[in-house]
C-alpha cells in the first residue's frame, strides 16, 4: 500500500492487519551522516607545539546508519 492511498483512508476502515507505510527519519544529531565530528589536539614527533586535528566518532543517536526507519506520521 502506497502512503498516499494510506493516507486517504478513513480512520473507521482501520484494518489491524495491514501495516503503515514506513518513511526514513534523517538523525538530526549527525545529519544523515552516520558520524559526529570532533576536534582534538596532537602533537606530531619532535614538535613542541600542539595542532588541532578532527576525529570522526560514530553517531550515539542512530547507530552510524545515519537515520531509522519507523512509521510514517501523517500529514496534518
Amino acid at each position: 500500500m502506497t502512503y498516499d492511498a494510506w493516507k486517504t483512508k478513513s480512520p473507521d476502515d482501520y484494518d489491524p492487519n495491514i501495516d503503515p507505510p514506513q518513511q526514513w527519519y534523517v538523525c538530526d544529531a549527525c545529519g544523515g551522516e552516520g558520524y559526529v565530528t570532533h576536534t582534538i589536539v596532537v602533537y606530531e614527533p619532535g614538535c613542541h607545539f600542539p595542532h588541532e586535528d578532527a576525529e570522526e566518532r560514530t553517531c550515539r543517536t542512530c547507530g552510524g546508519s545515519g537515520g531509522w526507519l519507523d512509521d510514517a506520521r501523517p500529514d496534518r
